[in-house]
C-alpha cells in the first residue's frame, strides 16, 4: 500500500513538472509576439521625440518675393580740358556765340587765332578756329622767344605758363622752345581787341568806343524792334561790343 502511494506521488510530481515545462515554453513563445504587437501599436511620434525637429521651409512664390532690379550706372567725373580744340565757323556765328559755346571770353577766341584781325567781321563760314582750353592767349613761338619774354608780353607769371599741364613742359628742366610751337598762356592778355563796325560820324571817321558827337541821319522818337516775328540774339552786349546783334 505504501509502494502504491509512493509511485502515485512520484507520477503526479512528474506530470506536474511536465505541465510546468510545457506552460513555460508556451509563455516564452508568446512574449516576442506580444512585444512586436505592442511596438507596432505605438505611434511613430513616440520614437520621434529623441530626433532633432526639422522645420520645413516653404519656397517663396513669385507673388510674395521681393526682387531687386539691377541698374547699371557709372559715374564719370568731369575732367577739365587742357588741349586745344578746333571749331569750324558756321552761318550766324560771331565771336560772342562761339566763345559762349566753349565758356570762354570772346577775346580768347581772337587771341588764339593769328589769322583773325581786330575786325570782328573777318569771321568767315568754313574757317577753322583754334579754341583754347582756358581764357588767355595761344602764343605762337617765334625766333628768340623765351618763357620770360612771353610772360612779359602777355602778363602771366612764368611759373603759370611752365606749370600749365596743357603745355606739356618738363618742370624739372629748362624748356626748349621751337619756332611755330604753340604755348598756352592762361589768363594772359593781348593788345589786340575786337573792333566792331561803328556808325559813321560827321567827320567821316568811326566812333572811338564812346564818341558823343552828332551822328549822320540821326533819328527822332523812340526805339522799336527793326524786325518782326521770332527774333534771335546773335550777340549780346559785352565789353568790346557795346550793342546787341539780332536776327530772324
Amino acid at each position: 500500500m505504501n509502494d502504491f502511494a509512493t509511485r502515485t506521488k512520484w507520477f503526479l510530481y512528474v506530470v506536474e513538472t511536465l505541465l510546468l515545462v510545457i506552460l513555460g515554453i508556451l509563455v516564452w513563445q508568446r512574449l516576442p509576439a506580444k512585444s512586436a504587437i505592442a511596438k507596432a501599436s505605438i505611434p511613430d511620434t513616440v520614437y520621434a521625440k529623441s530626433a532633432v525637429p526639422v522645420v520645413p521651409i516653404a519656397a517663396p512664390t513669385q507673388d510674395i518675393a521681393i526682387t531687386r532690379q539691377l541698374v547699371l550706372k557709372t559715374n564719370i567725373p568731369d575732367h577739365p580740358n587742357t588741349k586745344i580744340q578746333y571749331y569750324t565757323v558756321e552761318k550766324g556765328d560771331s565771336a560772342w556765340s562761339i566763345s559762349a559755346k566753349f565758356k570762354l571770353k570772346p577775346e580768347s577766341i581772337l587771341w588764339a587765332n593769328d589769322s583773325l584781325s581786330a575786325e570782328s567781321n573777318t569771321l568767315k563760314i568754313g574757317d577753322t578756329l583754334n579754341i583754347p582750353p582756358v581764357n588767355g592767349v595761344l602764343h605762337t613761338v617765334r625766333a628768340g622767344d623765351t618763357l620770360e619774354s612771353i610772360s612779359l608780353l602777355h602778363g602771366t607769371p612764368v611759373d603759370d605758363i611752365l606749370g600749365y599741364i596743357g603745355n606739356g613742359f618738363d618742370i624739372t628742366s629748362p624748356p626748349k622752345l621751337k619756332a611755330d610751337q604753340q604755348v598756352i598762356v592762361p589768363n594772359g592778355t593781348s593788345p589786340i581787341v575786337w573792333d566792331d563796325p561803328e556808325p559813321v560820324v560827321v567827320a567821316g571817321g568811326k566812333t572811338p568806343g564812346g564818341y558823343s558827337g552828332p551822328l549822320v541821319n540821326r533819328g527822332t522818337g523812340y526805339f522799336i524792334w527793326p524786325v518782326g516775328g521770332t527774333i534771335l540774339l546773335n550777340q549780346e552786349y559785352w565789353e568790346d561790343h557795346p550793342a546787341i546783334d539780332i536776327n530772324t
